[in-house]
């Protein structure tokens, strides 16, 4: 018990250290000449929790794209135009780090300069020890939704598909 405390201190510290948070879009944000947007739908049945997203190939160096109780949320970040890969999952009790799953490799995506990039809608179910991930392509709803919500941004920046439909359990402890 001591160990796993530890391990979540620890964890959370270098989270804290390494992530950047890119939760600040509004209707009025401008790119940099080097940036994107990454956007994507989250549901869960996880409450408290962390997506984070890493650069392709990268051990470290992860961005916190999402921090919340909200079972089911559009999340739109702005990145530097990259590969990237989703690195972690984990959901925050009061004070440590009550679960992680790491995503395998394969769940990657290249954010496109200039441009909002959906990546599909995420259901990340947690349940006895496992994260169910499901990636799953609602691009019309998703261009809905933000338009409703950011009509200059979809107006200055153009929407494109690049969801990548799977399904894959992975340990969730």
């Amino acid at each position: 018990m001591i160990f796993r405390i530890l391990v979540s201190l620890a964890l959370g510290v270098f989270l804290n250290s390494c992530a950047t948070s890119t939760l600040n879009v509004t209707n009025d944000t401008i790119l940099r000449a080097n940036e994107g947007l990454v956007g994507t739908v989250i549901h869960t049945n996880v409450p408290k929790y962390t997506l984070t997203l890493k650069q392709k190939d990268a051990r470290s160096g992860t961005a916190a794209v999402y921090n919340g109780e909200d079972p089911q949320k559009l999340v739109l970040a702005t990145l530097p135009a990259q590969d990237y890969a989703f690195g972690m999952f984990y959901q925050v009790g009061s004070v440590l780090i009550n679960r992680t799953a790491f995503f395998p490799d394969s769940f990657t995506f290249t954010l496109v300069q200039g441009k909002i990039t959906y990546v599909g809608d995420l259901h990340l179910n947690g349940e006895k020890g496992k994260l169910l991930i499901r990636v799953v392509d609602n691009f019309d709803e998703f261009k809905q939704k933000l338009t409703e919500r950011y009509p200059e941004l979809i107006k200055r920046y153009p929407l494109i598909n690049a969801t990548k439909e799977r399904e894959e359990a992975i340990p969730f402890e």
